[in-house]
C-alpha cells in the first residue's frame, strides 16, 4: 500500500505543487495535511512552530519534497520518529473531508501521511514488545 501511495505522489508534477502553492490562504485541512507531511521530514521545525506560517510551508513544497516522500521508509530504525506532532496535525483533518476540497495533491499527501503514521506506530509497538521480551529473559 505504501508503494502505491509513493507512486501516486511521484505522479504529482510541478503543476500539482504549483496548485498547492497558489493558495493565498489555503483551507485549514490542506494546511494540516502539509504540516503533517513536512513534520515527517522536519520534526524539530514542526515542534518549534516553524510551519505555522504559510509562506514557510510554501518554501518546502517542491520536487525535493516529492523525492523525500519516495525515499522515506517509516519503519527504518534511523528514521523512526515520534508520531505525536503528526497526530496533532492529522486530528484536525476529518478523513472524509479531504476529498471534498478538490485538491488531488492534498489527497495523495494525506493518504501517504496517514499510512506512514500507522506504520510508525506499529513499528514502535513491535519494537517495544520485542524489547520487553528481551528484558523478561535476562
Amino acid at each position: 500500500m505504501l508503494m502505491e501511495l509513493r507512486e501516486n505522489v511521484s505522479k504529482l508534477d510541478n503543476r500539482a505543487y504549483a496548485e498547492l502553492k497558489a493558495y493565498y490562504s489555503p483551507p485549514e485541512i490542506v494546511l494540516h495535511i502539509l504540516r503533517a507531511t513536512l513534520a515527517i521530514f522536519y520534526q524539530d521545525l514542526a515542534e518549534q512552530g516553524e510551519f505555522d506560517d504559510w509562506n514557510t510551508i510554501k518554501s518546502y513544497i517542491d520536487s525535493d519534497l516529492s523525492q523525500n516522500i519516495q525515499q522515506y521508509d517509516p519503519t527504518s530504525a534511523d528514521e523512526l520518529i515520534s508520531p505525536s506532532v503528526i497526530e496533532n496535525y492529522l486530528k484536525e483533518v476529518p478523513h472524509g473531508e479531504v476529498a471534498k476540497h478538490g485538491s488531488l495533491p492534498a489527497q495523495y499527501l494525506y493518504n501517504w501521511v496517514f499510512v506512514c503514521l500507522s506504520l510508525i506506530e506499529h513499528t514502535r509497538k513491535m519494537r517495544q514488545n520485542s524489547d520487553e521480551g528481551v528484558n523478561c529473559y535476562e
